[in-house]
């Protein structure tokens, strides 16, 4: 029949024969509509190929088949295994029902289309007969629309269960009747009841993965049931009366199921969330977790919790999971803490659960670290749980004994978990910042400023303690000692007015001494001023034993004097200079900066013996410097410490050389030499970025000294270069030194009576001590020279560069 036909049948009709009917007892092509009257008969399937609207309120056993859409304006029943490919809608005001009730009978079905419902959709289950097992009818067409779902079974039997497996939209909400049974999802990803209300009186089942939010109300006498791997979300105020089960997967209570008459949790299954829940009982295997990440869950009755169940509580800033319990909470479990980062506590207990009694004997676990310098206490009194987080001794072997958690009030068992602390072993610098912090640990001190470094895990914790050790403070001496040295390089320069290249005759090509000796030649002037500009790098690898960090340094100064001959044989001058040079420790330690303004005398004489003529040199100097200093505690938030002092560097040099082996142009001469620099540095306390923050160092005044012996050779030459000489030198020696301190005092601000010391990276013991330079006179009475030094050691890389200028007067 072709479109807009409509069809009334009150007789029998067959298929089978040809016509219309073509193999079937009725065949529609187009959009039609069928009015079945009492007496009506089909003996065969109905093939849909349009939009067909049923108008009777009949069972229809036939099945329908056909690529059409049925359309249901009446209240139909459809018994038959239907194949059609169309959708399906149901009127406002009309009901679908699929199947009968009947024990044993074949499963009818809708067509494999989408179902458009607003009106009411009814599965009327398969009731099986006794001892018989249940079967799955699953119904993968998505339901949408704003109608209703039924779910019916045989309240006295064994009824087959409906498995909606669909992402269904449809609004009017989901009925279960007495003996029925619906399942959503059959282990896939999908599968949900619409966005309505449930009255659940029959069994309410959740099978799937993924995750399945119901902030609808289940109501009724019925039970509810969850299987894994998924999480099912319950939101709302939920009012069913038989009990809840999780036997898989996750059950989130955001509302309240206080009503049920139960919860179990079995082995590998979950229940979490901030709602609440009835008398609960967790089996071995399963787990209760409170909270959306950190929240608190209500247990309206009983908790327990088995021998082998899991209680897992997360700890994130200054909250925790929590549980309140209205009646007993039996606790035979684990209690297992999950750190989530964030700014913890300590000694300020974590309260996790409360109860009317609490007995039980639970263990303690943690999923994670607090860190290596946090000791976890859980304290079990009759009515509370609480969790107390306290520093760890950093040095001492962790022990029980060793712990002083606050005291537990009366009737509270602690269960103590013991940091592991510092891994040894230790270099000095770390160790003496530990226990700076475990003496005032001792002492109750408020440690809470540097929870940061107490939770660094094992690998970390001890750079987080050096940290805090104000190691920056020693690059004062280390730049001191720079400035200073190169000040009195600058006096006791080799190319100096009347200083026979440091000490001894300057040699001319023949042999003889040369023109600027002042033992012989015409006469000159008595007076000559100088200007030398120099630049020097150092690095000081650190200490491992110590645990100083490697120092490197940068310097640049100006310096200027005036050279005064006495006679033929002896001078003095006097002299000024200025600098900047700036440092940095490695591993992050810090920077400083300093600025240097000295004062300086030297002299010269020759003494002529039987043994040979040697000549002796000194300088003493003095250098002021301005330092400051800057650091950044990454460990702790990234507070930035910074500080400024004032230090003074005096400096002494003695030196003496034998005129030793002269050859035309070249001489070699036996060199001796002492140097002693004393760094006298002032006290100072750092200012945070942070304030109120005490985590910075006060650094006391303090005063480090390096006495360094010289022995060696110096060869100087002459070479003649057009009608002007070049003189040069070459010098070597072996320095050692009798005294290399390289210490600061400190205390942490916050614990201003634990002081301690921290070392410095400081040069071996013995060290190269090389040097050469040239100079050639450029203008009658003005010469220009450039030379070089360095310092050379296992740990030590230090060269300095300098061009000089002289006049004469």
């Amino acid at each position: 029949m072709g479109n807009n036909v409509g069809l009334t049948i009150e007789a029998a009709v067959s298929g089978g024969g040809s016509g219309m009917t073509q193999g079937h007892a009725l065949q529609l092509t187009g959009d039609s509509s069928l009015t079945l009257l009492p007496g009506w008969s089909l003996n065969g399937g109905i093939s849909i190929g349009g939009a067909t609207t049923i108008l009777s309120s009949v069972e229809l056993p036939n099945v329908i088949s056909g690529p059409g859409n049925l359309v249901i304006a009446g209240d139909l029943i459809l018994t038959g295994n239907n194949t059609y490919t169309g959708g399906t809608s149901i009127g406002p005001g009309f009901s679908l029902q699929l199947g009968d009730g009947t024990v044993g009978a074949a499963a009818a079905s809708l067509g494999s289309g989408a179902v458009t419902n607003d009106g009411t959709l009814t599965f009327f289950s398969v009731i099986r007969p006794l001892f018989e097992s249940s079967q799955e009818k699953v119904v993968a067409n998505a339901i949408g629309g704003a109608g209703s779902v039924v779910v019916r079974g045989d309240p006295g039997g064994q009824s087959d269960i409906l498995v909606l497996t669909a992402n269904n939209t449809y609004s009017g909400g989901t009925t279960i009747h007495t003996g029925a049974i619906l399942q959503l999802g059959n282990g896939g990803a999908t599968g949900s009841a619409g966005s309505g209300a449930i009255l659940n009186n029959g069994t309410l089942t959740v099978r799937r993965s993924g995750t399945l939010t119901i902030d609808a109300p289940i109501s009724g006498t019925g039970y509810v049931e969850h299987f894994g791997p998924g999480t099912l979300v319950v939101g709302g105020n939920n009012t069913y009366a038989d009990a809840t089960y999780v036997g898989g997967g996750t059950l989130t209570v955001n509302g309240s199921i206080a009503a049920s008459s139960g919860l179990r949790v079995d082995s590998g299954a979950t229940v979490s969330g901030i709602g609440t829940l009835p008398a609960t009982v967790i089996d071995s295997g399963g787990t209760i977790a409170p909270g959306n990440s950190v929240g608190t869950l209500t247990v309206n009755g009983n908790l327990t919790v088995a021998s082998g169940a899991t209680m897992a509580m997360e700890v994130r800033g200054g909250a925790a999971d929590r549980i309140n319990v209205s009646g007993t909470a039996q606790l035979d479990g684990t209690i297992r803490l999950i750190p989530l980062g964030g700014n913890y506590s300590f000694n300020a207990p974590y309260t996790l659960l409360t109860a009317a009694s609490v007995v039980g004997s639970p263990t303690l676990s943690t999923q994670g670290s607090f860190g290596a310098g946090v000791t976890t206490v859980l304290s079990v009194s009759p009515t509370h749980v609480k969790l107390t987080l306290t520093p760890a001794p950093l040095l001492l072997p962790p022990s029980p004994l060793q712990i002083s958690p606050l005291p537990p009030g009366v009737g509270e068992t602690p269960v103590v978990r013991v940091a592991t602390g510092l891994p040894g072993p230790l270099p000095a610098n770390i160790r003496s910042t530990a226990g700076a912090l475990d003496i005032a640990r001792a002492a109750g001190g408020n440690l809470q400023p540097f929870f940061n470094v107490y939770n660094q895990p094992s690998a970390t914790i001890s750079q987080a303690v050096n940290q805090l050790s104000g190691e920056v403070g020693t690059t004062t001496t280390g730049m001191g000692l720079i400035a200073g040295q190169q000040f009195l390089g600058s006096m006791l320069n080799p190319f100096g007015y009347g200083r026979d290249t440091l000490m001894g005759s300057r040699i001319a090509p023949d042999g003889s001494a040369d023109g600027d000796d002042m033992a012989s030649g015409p006469p000159r002037p008595r007076y000559a001023m100088w200007g030398q500009a120099t630049g020097a790098y150092s690095r000081v690898a650190g200490d491992g034993s110590a645990g100083s960090a490697t120092r490197s340094a940068r310097g640049a100064g100006f310096a200027m004097g005036l050279d005064i001959a006495l006679g033929s044989q002896s001078m003095v001058g006097i002299a000024a200079g200025a600098g900047e040079t700036s440092a940095s420790l490695s591993g992050g330690l810090g920077r400083a900066n300093s600025w240097t303004g000295q004062l300086g005398v030297f002299g010269r004489t020759r003494l002529d013996t039987a043994a040979g003529g040697f000549t002796l040199a000194g300088a003493a100097a003095v250098s002021f410097l301005q330092t400051d200093t800057k650091r950044t505690q990454y460990f702790l938030n990234s507070a930035e410490q910074r500080a400024s002092a004032d230090s003074r560097v005096y400096s002494f040099r003695l030196e003496g050389r034998h005129d030793g082996m002269r050859r035309p142009g070249i001489a070699i001469q036996p060199l001796a030499a002492i140097q002693a620099q004393v760094v006298d540095s002032d006290g100072y306390s750092e200012r945070s970025s942070a304030p109120g923050t005490p985590t910075g160092v006060t650094v006391r005044s303090a005063t480090n000294s390096t006495v360094r012996t010289e022995l060696g050779v110096q060869a100087d030459f002459t070479l003649p270069m057009g009608t002007r000489l070049v003189r040069g030198f070459g010098r070597a020696a072996w320095g050692h030194y009798l005294m290399r301190e390289q210490t600061s005092a400190v205390a942490l601000q916050a614990f201003p009576g634990n002081g301690f010391t921290v070392q410095g990276a400081r040069p071996d013991a013995d060290s190269a001590i090389l040097a050469a330079g040239i100079e050639t006179e450029i203008a009658p009475r003005w010469t220009l020279g450039a030379r070089v030094d360095s310092e050379l050691s296992s740990r030590v890389r230090e060269v300095a560069g300098t061009v000089r200028v002289r006049y004469a007067f």
